[in-house]
Order: structure tokens, then C-alpha cells, then sequence
């Protein structure tokens, strides 16, 4: 999927303006920020956020967000369930509410709202059909859209979020001292 969206930029500007994921041309190295950053697993970062979060394809094929706070942790198990999760939940993080997952029911009512919610923003402040865009990025990649998000979309991504192996950093502050991560979103 990298490549094809390397190869459309039509595509890709979808991804973004939807999703707020901005696909490099190549993959680079994770940023240890000078030697001050170490990750528990080594990987590759292929995207970044608005914020200057940055996506990374971990060597087990994980996928992991580390972000602008210093926060890191897993939340795809391999790359078609991360554009999975992407698509189907425009602005994923408005769903990282860890009470919600303990009833799938409430969890998709929550989804539902949160979407909506979504549709009515894109519609006033960027002047898209969410849900237009949404189909159509959705068919340019190949990602099912599903009915119950919260069951095909959002449970696979607590449960890679939170499974372990963690995926965690060390960062050397200014006076030595060191600031570990979770390792989880929803910690």
C-alpha cells in the first residue's frame, strides 16, 4: 500500500486531508534525536502527522505512532490494519477513550457519534463529504468500510495498542535523568 500510495497522489492527498497521514517518499530511519531517543524494537518511519507525530513500520510489522509529546505506542498489527483503521475512523484519535472498550455496544454507539461528529466538522470547516471521500479513499486502496466499526476497526486496534510486547522509548532529558513511555495509547 506504501507504494501505490507513492505512486497516487490523488490517493495520498485523500489520506491526508481525511486522515492527517502524510506518506514520505521512502522510509527513513526511526529519529533517536541525537542519541537522546531509544525504542524497545527497531523499525522505519514511512509517515507523519500534522502535529509531527511519526508512523513507524516496526521489524515485526507492527505499526506505531511516536508523537510530538513523547508518547509511543502500537496501534496496527501490520499495515493493511492500520489503513483499516485510518479509513474507517477519519481522525483516530478522538476514539482512544479506554472505558469505551469494555462494552462493543457502547463502544460502536460511541464510534457512530464520533463519526458523525467528524462529517459535520469536514463539512463547515473543510467543505468536504467525509463520507464521499471516505468511500473513495477507501476503494483506491482496497480497505473494507465496515458497518460496525467498532467491532471490525476499533477492537483490533485496542488490542494491538495494548498487547504485549510494549513498544517503548527512553529519552535522555537535559539534566541526565530518563523519561520512559508507556507504551501504550492507552495507558
Amino acid at each position: 500500500m506504501l507504494a501505490l500510495l507513492r505512486n497516487n497522489q490523488d490517493i495520498a492527498d485523500m489520506l491526508n486531508d481525511i486522515c492527517d497521514v502524510d506518506i514520505f517518499p521512502q522510509c527513513r530511519p526511526m529519529d533517536d534525536e541525537d542519541g537522546r531517543l531509544t525504542f524497545s524494537m527497531s523499525g522505519q518511519t514511512f509517515a507523519r502527522d500534522g502535529a509531527g507525530s511519526k508512523y513507524i513500520l516496526f521489524e515485526d510489522g507492527s505499526v506505531g505512532l511516536y508523537d510530538s509529546e513523547g508518547e509511543c505506542g502500537r496501534i496496527a498489527d501490520s499495515l493493511q490494519d492500520f489503513f483499516v483503521l485510518m479509513v474507517n475512523c477519519p481522525f483516530w484519535r478522538d476514539y482512544i477513550r479506554k472505558h469505551a472498550y469494555s462494552d462493543i455496544e457502547a463502544l460502536q454507539e460511541l464510534a457512530a457519534e464520533t463519526f458523525e461528529e467528524h462529517c459535520e466538522m469536514a463539512q463547515e470547516e473543510l467543505d468536504i463529504d467525509l463520507r464521499a471521500v471516505q468511500k473513495e479513499l477507501a476503494d483506491g486502496l482496497g480497505v473494507t468500510l465496515y458497518d460496525n466499526v467498532a467491532r471490525d476497526a476499533l477492537m483490533k486496534f485496542y488490542e494491538s495498542a495494548t498487547r504485549t510486547p510494549r513498544i517503548k522509548t527512553a529519552y535522555q532529558e537535559n539534566d541526565g535523568s530518563i523519561t520512559y513511555s508507556g507504551g501504550s495509547l492507552f495507558a
